[in-house]
């Protein structure tokens, strides 16, 4: 039984010297790295403003959104600064038109398009 814990006295201060050495198999140094707060990427959001009826562009229809407004240009097309990864409401309205809005989470380079309708005449 002697024979037994001299052996196993042995072999752990064999294993504990080995630990404290520096060889490529032991533990590396500890490595810090800084994290800090992402900032809001921009990007742009891409709007088409088109009648329901025809399919034509809407031409100087206001886009509207909390931060941001635009009007678009002959094709019906305007583009807002936006942040990706934030929700989003945008509003449409435009002459002899019925006003439209839509919201949703923004990814990079979104393009929507709005179909409005003509105003009833009753």
């Amino acid at each position: 039984m002697r024979t037994g814990l001299v052996v196993a006295l042995l072999s752990a201060t064999t294993i504990l010297a080995g630990c404290a050495s520096q060889s490529p198999v032991g533990p590396t140094q500890a490595l810090v790295y800084s994290i800090s707060a992402s900032r809001p990427q921009g990007s742009a959001l891409t709007v088409r403003v088109l009648s329901r009826d025809s399919e034509q562009p809407i031409a100087g229809a206001a886009v509207q959104s909390a931060t941001t407004s635009a009007t678009t240009d002959a094709l019906g097309v305007c583009t807002l600064s936006v942040v990706v990864g934030e929700e989003l409401e945008v509003n449409v309205s435009a002459s002899g038109y019925e006003p439209m809005g839509a919201s949703g989470l923004l990814g990079p380079n979104e393009r929507w398009t709005f179909y409005l309708p003509t105003l009833s005449t009753r």
